[in-house]
């Protein structure tokens, strides 16, 4: 059981850093498009080897925004398991959910569906 828990942490950190990831190379993308954008107002500024401080300007500016916006929350581990579940197939199913349904609030009805304890509505993730 222990090395069970200790791969299922392993994933959910996994996928918490590939969302990091993720984010942040859009906000790369972001930045370097705001920096073509605003190319023409670089004439304003006192040196020109300031130009080449806007991207990263801008990359600091936006990263907070949207790291706030990409946080993980406990639907996300809902659907990293889901998403785990799909790929090992229903022989695995077993293992998966009812082993870490209770640490994780997630309960699993017999029609396939993944129900998250947690919250007040009727929150159902499809499988």
């Amino acid at each position: 059981m222990d090395n069970l828990e200790a791969k299922f942490s392993g994933l959910l950190t996994w996928e918490r850093r590939k969302r990091r990831e993720q984010t942040l190379i859009s906000v790369s993308c972001y930045a370097a498009a705001l920096a073509i954008i605003l190319s023409p107002f670089h004439i304003y500024l006192p040196n020109p080897w300031l130009r080449w401080l806007v991207p990263a300007a801008l990359f600091f500016t936006l990263t907070p925004w949207f790291l706030y916006r990409a946080r993980w929350q406990p639907g996300d581990s809902a659907r990293a398991l889901v998403s785990l579940d799909k790929t090992l197939g229903l022989e695995e199913r077993a293992v998966t959910l009812n082993r870490l349904a209770e640490p994780l609030h997630i309960c699993a009805s017999k029609d396939g569906m993944y129900k998250d304890r947690n919250s007040t509505g009727a929150r159902i993730i499809k499988r």
